[in-house]
């Protein structure tokens, strides 16, 4: 006698607007024999397996930190609009200073199992703010002209509402307009978004709850065309937030497919890897000394570097760190140290030249030293973000 198996999926489903939550998900065996005779169902409930799809975002648990854990106004870099803190994310405020913004890693904060989180917490009343992840072409091209979903979790004091959207970028291949808000028009009324950023998905109000919930959006069409880019974009619909009402958001995942699978966490070291292509920093402490170079002339050194992971390019140089000039970065050559006044790099995708110029010269032509990096606070950072 022949058989067929048969998986039917249970679960216990809520539906506002077009968001479903979804609990309890379990798998059903029923098995029916080719007599054509009455199911049997020949297995119990068992747990539906989830994280099938990969996500297309990086950093989705806010697990890498690398420029720091804690910015407010008084923070290098600041809280301020348009500004990457957290890997991958860029902040997005109606105006300078709105939230202060963490990293939360402590168990008692978090969803169980869940490794990190990113916190909101507001500094200026009745102001919107958001978070913004963009991502790099090639790695969009599977999204576009499907179906995508997408999902996170949340929690919020003092608040209402949430809105999400998946966005499409209908201009050149990551050459994007990262401030997608061109006006965020308060509560019941979504963002005016910049020029050729469309929104794929209607957003609607998610409501918050002091708990932390799953919220699913599926089965999203990213038809519009031209699209080169996609970016998620998730932001407080409330314009009457209060000062230190607060936001908690973590696994964030987009996928290919017309139905959301759970959050799985990538290793810590593979998320990182995945970061070091759009942003790495080399922090200081101990007088660190990670580069080698040579004296060109008495005023000049160069020193060589190589990137962990081939990164995105064009790149930017900077420094990090709360002294003068170029903080915490020195030059050690046999026994005398130099402060460098001013820095460039010549850039490729894997690695590069350091170029450091010494005010009042010094050095001796041929001399080989390093770069030092003498506080935990000081880093050199490489930056080549969307």
């Amino acid at each position: 006698m022949l058989k067929a198996q048969f998986l039917v999926m249970i679960g216990n489903i809520s539906q506002s607007n077009g968001v479903k939550l979804m609990t309890d998900k379990y798998i059903n065996v029923i098995e029916k024999d080719s007599s054509g005779g009455s199911c049997d169902v020949t297995s119990s409930l068992q747990p539906l397996p989830g994280g099938v799809n990969p996500n297309l975002l990086i950093n989705g648990d806010f697990i890498v930190a690398q420029r720091g854990t804690s910015f407010d106004a008084t923070t290098t870099p600041k809280n301020d609009d348009d500004t990457y803190l957290l890997d991958r994310w860029v902040l997005l405020s109606d105006g300078n200073n709105v939230v202060d913004v963490e990293q939360i890693e402590t168990a008692a904060d978090l969803p169980t199992g869940g490794r990190a989180a990113i916190k909101y917490t507001w500094e200026t009343a009745n102001k919107q703010a958001g978070l913004l992840q963009i991502i790099e072409g090639v790695n969009a091209r599977p999204a576009i002209g499907g179906p995508a979903s997408l999902s996170f979790q949340a929690k919020a004091n003092g608040l209402a509402n949430l809105r999400a959207a998946v966005l499409s970028w209908g201009s050149t291949e990551d050459a994007v307009t990262r401030d997608v808000v061109t006006t965020w028009n308060g509560a019941g009324t979504n963002p005016t978004f910049a020029t050729n950023w469309t929104a794929e998905n209607t957003p609607s109000d998610l409501a918050l709850s002091s708990s932390w919930e799953t919220y699913t959006i599926e089965n999203i069409d990213v038809d519009t065309a031209s699209t080169t880019n996609i970016a998620v974009f998730v932001w407080l619909d409330d314009a009457d937030a209060a000062v230190n009402d607060t936001l908690l958001l973590t696994d964030v995942k987009l996928e290919v497919g017309d139905m959301a699978t759970n959050f799985v966490s990538r290793s810590y070291t593979e998320e990182t890897m995945l970061c070091y292509r759009y942003f790495w920093s080399v922090n200081g402490g101990g007088n660190l000394a990670p580069f080698a170079g040579v004296f060109n002339g008495t005023s000049v050194f160069y020193a060589a570097f190589v990137f962990p992971a081939e990164m995105n390019t064009p790149l930017s140089l900077s420094f990090g760190g709360n002294g003068l000039g170029i903080p915490g970065v020195f030059v050690q050559g046999g026994s005398v140290s130099f402060a460098p006044t001013s820095a460039s790099a010549n850039f490729g995708a894997w690695g590069g030249r350091l170029i450091l110029n010494i005010g009042g010269g010094g050095g001796t032509d041929g001399q080989s030293g390093v770069v030092e990096i003498s506080g935990s606070d000081d880093s050199i950072q490489f930056s080549g973000e969307l």
